[in-house]
């Protein structure tokens, strides 16, 4: 056998004992992962208190929008409201999908965040092209990550 179940001498554990603890300690480690905001988008909620977020708006669930007003591009609005934030987090994005990601702008610019909503706004030198219906197709979505307090 890999692992000896020899006593180690150690509170008279075996090996396979040591090992299946120091597991057992690694994962409780790796639990509690210390979460710090050093600057956040209002003032900082005390630091038990912070959260990590993510999500997606999903490859088959994103609701795309054509940008009014003849400007040309896309929006959706990304829900985190089940992230229970009391005060707006600090909000990272990208674009996810399967076709034609190379050139796309905007999708890290997140407007009027606030704890349960925010609106991503994206364009390309062909606006034109890249309709509601085509990048339904390609799946694409947005990805993010959130930080901020939820109490």
């Amino acid at each position: 056998s890999m692992v000896s179940t020899q006593s180690t001498g150690i509170f008279n554990m075996t090996r396979l004992e040591v090992v299946t603890l120091l597991l057992l300690v690694a994962m409780a480690t790796v639990a509690g992962i210390d979460v710090r905001v050093v600057n956040g988008e209002e003032e900082n909620g005390p630091e038990p208190c912070a959260r990590i977020c993510s999500g997606t708006t999903g490859r088959y669930t994103t609701k795309w929008t054509k940008y009014p007003y003849n400007l040309g591009g896309l929006y959706t609005y990304v829900d985190i409201s089940q992230c229970g934030f009391v005060k707006t987090p600090s909000v990272t994005t990208s674009l996810e999908g399967h076709l034609n990601l190379k050139g796309v702008t905007g999708v890290h610019n997140t407007y009027d965040t606030n704890t349960t909503n925010f609106l991503v706004i994206i364009e390309t030198a062909n606006n034109d092209y890249f309709t509601v219906k085509r990048v339904t197709e390609w799946l694409w979505n947005v990805d993010w990550i959130a930080v901020g307090f939820f109490c």
